[in-house]
This record gives C-alpha cells, sequence and structure tokens, in this order.
C-alpha cells in the first residue's frame, strides 16, 4: 500500500464522519497524504496522547501489524510489517522518527508519531473506541 492508498484508509476507517470541508479545513492528508495526525491533534477522532499514547502502543497486540514512515515530499512511501525495532514506544523516540505511523491488523488501531516530536503527540486511537 502506497502513501496515497493508506492516507485514504486512515481517512476512511479514522475520519469516516468527517465532511469534505472537515477535512480540507483540518488539512486532513493533504501534500501528497500527509497531516493524517490533524484527525487526531484536533480531536476528532477519540484518541490518547503522549505518555498514555506510548504505554496503550507498547500493550497491544502488534501481530500484523505495519509502519510506514511519510517522508517529506516523497509521497511514493510503502506500508511495511512493523520491524521489531519499531515494536515498543521507546524505540521509535530513542531513533527519533517523524511521521511515523504504525496501524495494527486491518487499521483496528494506530500509533502516529509526528513531526513536531516535542509539541503534538505521539498519538494512539483504535476503533474499539467509535
Amino acid at each position: 500500500m502506497k502513501t496515497l492508498d493508506f492516507a485514504n484508509k486512515v481517512i476512511t476507517v479514522y475520519g469516516d464522519k468527517l465532511s469534505k470541508s472537515d477535512i480540507k479545513k483540518f488539512k486532513i492528508g493533504c501534500k501528497d497524504g500527509y497531516f493524517l495526525w490533524n484527525i487526531f491533534g484536533y480531536k476528532l477522532f477519540e484518541n490518547l496522547e503522549g505518555d498514555s499514547a506510548r504505554k496503550e502502543f507498547d500493550l497491544v497486540n502488534k501481530e500484523g501489524a505495519s509502519e510506514i514512515h511519510l517522508y517529506w515530499n516523497k509521497g511514493n512511501e510503502t506500508l511495511e510489517p512493523l520491524r521489531s525495532k519499531h515494536d515498543s514506544a521507546m524505540k521509535i523516540d530513542e531513533e527519533r522518527i517523524t511521521e511515523f505511523y504504525v496501524v495494527g491488523k486491518n487499521f483496528e488501531w494506530i500509533y502516529i508519531v509526528t513531526h513536531e516530536f516535542d509539541a503534538a503527540g505521539p498519538y494512539f486511537a483504535s476503533i474499539k473506541n467509535k
């Protein structure tokens, strides 16, 4: 799954109650699929933030999870199986990865590290909270 398909899937799963004008207003998925985290940063979908998000990510079942690192201005990233070096919040934090998304099997949960590493996020959300 490439960047735009990934963005559309996240919007479908976690932004399904948002209008097209909300998606545009909050710039969700603009610029080739970026800013998906605005769904969570603006609290448009119930989520955990900061240390609470890190703790939940560490506890969640990661079987079948995938990761994608959205690099600025590329737009051709691919969703890949979660690597062991990214299977805990501490490992991800130590690497200082930004614009990094981990999703559970079938997008049942999502963990997001933004480019505003010290100001926004990380975020964790689950469709069980719908």
